[in-house]
């Protein structure tokens, strides 16, 4: 007993000398071990916390409807670690990085958890002073427009209202999205993205409020829709304008507390996921026109984030191409080490239409073509590097002949998959297999 005893207050002693804090919770959620860090942390003393559910002691931060750490008790797998807000006893709000370490017992099933709380207030603090913060989220840049972006998302982390984030076609709203959900009260739960560019409004309307058995030919079973299994997180929905009037009425009530049903289904649901959407376009025009319900356009600009275009924050590309290049460099061509400086003048003289998504799509181009070492000149698409002089009479790079040159590229180096194509270029399905006919492009047989 008494080697038992020692062994226990070494244990403890160790947890007490981590800068970090440590909550130990076991499978009724219920607080098993907490350290002195988790105590300052928090301001809830050990003998306080022990025995309490841990949503208790975090003021219900990590567990909303849908806990990841009971998704991790029920399935096996450990939650991603995340940045949220952490309430203290006494009304006070730190940012905390979580890491949570599952405890298996012999048989490898999950009995307890190890939360780990990193205090990263100050960290973030003099971040913001210092202008110097490359990534948030999932999100990268450190130009003005991007810190005004990561200011006003620190700023809306502790709100559940729906958000709109504005941006021109291709800047990956949905990234601005996923980070939000990160940063929010809703970090604990699902994120689902939905587009509604390509797909049929049957079928997106299926995806987000689901569907009973036998609501079409072919429901053999029901299958609830993102609204449900984002219970405690958030759903964000792309190109928000792009939707019918139907199903604009049915996100109204939705937004207005009026719960949903089912298609097909009578039975009303509700559900706490936050609602996000993005736009290129004017809502607020496109309501006074009557092409937008004006009732959900105004309940969706009461908070809005704008995402600045790539062209008006060139300093970020070279941040963005690496990023993107390590992630291609797993996926595709490890043997490419870097771009080269001629290769990044040329980036950084090209404007980007397409924006974000477009440059992806130039370095996925460039990575089919570079067998290794640095990115050339040549290895970016044609109309990066083949821009003459343009006199009268001359074809426009921009030409249909370049625009065909441009697709081709892209299709051989996605292998032909048209989605992955059309998401690079910046158009959806439909556009793409109406562009390749009118070019006369066809896949080598």
């Amino acid at each position: 007993m008494l080697w038992r005893a020692r062994e226990t207050v070494s244990y403890e002693s160790v947890l007490d000398a981590m800068e970090d804090g440590v909550m130990t919770v076991d499978g009724e959620l219920c607080v098993v071990g907490f350290n002195r860090a988790a105590e300052r942390l928090t301001g809830y003393r050990k003998d306080e916390a022990l025995g309490r559910r841990c949503f208790e002691v975090c003021a219900g931060r990590f567990c909303q409807r849908t806990c990841d750490m009971q998704e991790m008790f029920e399935t096996g797998k450990a939650p991603d670690d995340f940045e949220t807000f952490l309430f203290r006893k006494d009304g006070g709000i730190r940012i905390v990085r979580v890491h949570t370490v599952p405890v298996r017992d012999r048989k490898g099933r999950i009995v307890a958890a190890v939360r780990i709380l990193r205090d990263v207030t100050a960290l973030r603090a003099l971040e913001r002073e210092a202008g110097t913060r490359k990534e948030f989220g999932f999100l990268c840049g450190r130009s003005e427009g991007m810190i005004r972006l990561y200011e006003a998302i620190e700023n809306i982390r502790d709100s559940t209202e729906p958000v709109l984030i504005l941006g021109e076609p291709g800047t990956e709203k949905a990234w601005v999205a996923e980070t939000i959900h990160r940063m929010s009260l809703k970090a604990g739960g699902m994120f689902s993205s939905l587009r509604t560019l390509g797909i049929s409004e049957v079928i997106l309307e299926r995806e987000l409020f689901g569907f009973v058995e036998g609501a079409f030919p072919g429901a053999t079973s029901g299958r609830p829709g993102a609204l449900e299994l984002c219970r405690g997180g958030s759903v964000f929905l792309e190109d928000v304008a792009e939707t019918s009037p139907q199903l604009q009425e049915r996100l109204r009530i939705f937004l207005d507390g009026g719960g949903f049903s089912r298609v097909g289904g009578r039975e009303v649901l509700t559900s706490d996921a936050r609602f996000l959407a993005g736009t290129s376009r004017d809502l607020a025009a496109l309501a006074q026109e009557g092409r937008f319900d004006r009732t959900l356009a105004d309940r969706l600009l009461r908070i809005t984030l704008a995402v600045p275009p790539l062209r008006e924050r060139k300093e970020d590309i070279p941040l963005l191409a690496e990023r993107l290049m390590n992630r291609l460099r797993a996926e595709v061509n490890p043997s490419v080490t870097g771009i080269s400086q001629d290769a990044l003048s040329l980036l950084l003289s090209y404007d980007f239409p397409g924006n974000v998504r477009e440059l992806e799509g130039i370095l996925s181009y460039a990575f089919a073509l570079c067998r290794g070492g640095e990115i050339l000149p040549t290895h970016l698409p044609p109309h990066m590097y083949a821009r003459p002089q343009q006199h009268q009479g001359e074809p426009n790079p921009r030409s249909p002949t370049s625009e065909r040159e441009r697709i081709l590229a892209m299709l051989e180096a996605t292998h032909w998959r048209i989605g992955r194509c059309a998401k690079l270029l910046g158009v959806n399905r439909t556009t793409l297999w109406r562009k390749m006919k009118k070019l006369g492009i066809q896949k080598p047989t």
